[in-house]
């Protein structure tokens, strides 16, 4: 169980056989704490990228924005992600990853604005 921050509490991803066999993911643990969850799925237009971020996560996330950053390098292709408009820190997060904004998804996941950012090598 990862303790996510409030802004994260209400999402979750609803995954069916496809998405599970073609997705890669990380979990970031400390001791037996799960602090952080990465996923991404490559598809023809782009690799689209999840994560959960726990509360707890503070002292990996240098370690864990190095790795990421390494890791997009490798694939030329497009990246997006989506952050709920409000989750400041998402958005800084993705700031730090080079990933800029695109759009706005109005009322995209359970009646809450998201931003769709775009990482393109």
């Amino acid at each position: 169980m990862i303790d996510v921050q409030k802004e994260q509490q209400a999402e979750f991803a609803v995954l069916d056989e496809d998405d599970i066999l073609h997705m890669t993911a990380y979990t970031v643990k400390q001791e037996e704490t799960c602090l952080a969850v990465f996923a991404f799925k490559e598809e023809k237009n782009g690799i689209f990228c999840f994560a959960l971020i726990g509360c707890a996560a503070k002292s990996v996330m240098l370690p864990m924005v190095r790795f990421w950053l390494k890791k997009f390098k490798e694939s030329p292709k497009r990246k997006v992600c989506t952050v709920k408009k409000d989750f400041y820190q998402g958005r800084h997060l993705m700031e730090i990853l080079r990933f800029k904004p695109k759009r706005i998804l109005k009322q995209f996941f359970n009646g809450s604005d998201y931003l769709e950012f775009e990482r393109i090598e």
